[in-house]
């Protein structure tokens, strides 16, 4: 809950300033600029939404926030992350791909909390994919659910892990980045929804991580 909160003024420092540049104060920048501007701001405020999670979470006397439910496009959130994360992708000289569903997806559901869920199953595919690799991010509507598929090439996950990788501090590289939490958040997120999420892979072929999400009535 500490460490939470001493993380709010340097937040509060990077909104403030990317709010600066984003209105110009700092000087013109191009479309292509304001567009990644606009995306930090993003960030920077699902990163505080996050903190205050925390916070409300371990504080004594306070509990975590309910859902805040809205109906949603899944299919636009999972455009939304993909763009968010082409820059740490690039990094590694890896290639994204997608192929979205050509209608609406609606879920009702809380729009920060499945943003998260979708950001790090991404996150977890960059992580664990080898410089030049391929990352496929898909989404479908299936029998009444939503469903949203992210396929990498990295090296096979031993069948043994695949339910144990979505457990509190489990990790299949020790050396990788990270404490082996963002599954563990990713499915407790999901199932709070009343939805799915589990892995598959094996011997030539992608490892595909896949959610599934109740569509809106």
């Amino acid at each position: 809950s500490a460490l939470a909160h001493d993380l709010k003024s340097p937040l509060a420092i990077i909104k403030a300033n990317m709010a600066n540049l984003r209105e110009g104060l700092l000087g013109p920048l191009d479309p292509r600029q304001k567009e990644m501007a606009g995306l930090c701001s993003g960030v920077a405020d699902r990163t505080a939404s996050i903190l205050m999670d925390l916070i409300k979470t371990y504080s004594p006397g306070e509990h975590a926030r309910e859902p805040m439910i809205s109906r949603f496009d899944l299919r636009e959130l999972a455009e939304e992350q993909l763009q968010e994360i082409r820059v740490v992708a690039k990094t590694k000289d890896l290639v994204l791909r997608s192929s979205f569903f050509k209608s609406p997806l609606p879920v009702d559901a809380d729009r920060p909390m499945i943003a998260r869920a979708v950001h790090n199953l991404l996150s977890n595919a960059i992580k664990y994919t080898r410089p030049q690799g391929e990352i496929w991010l898909r989404s479908s509507g299936i029998e009444g659910f939503a469903q949203l598929e992210i396929s990498n090439t990295g090296d096979p996950i031993p069948e043994a892990a695949l339910e144990k990788i979505f457990e509190s501090y489990e990790r299949l590289n020790l050396s990788a980045e990270g404490e082996g939490l963002g599954l563990a958040i990713t499915r407790a997120i999901v199932e709070s929804h009343h939805g799915k999420v589990w892995a598959e892979s094996g011997p030539g072929l992608p490892n595909r991580f896949l959610m599934l999400l109740p569509l809106a009535n």
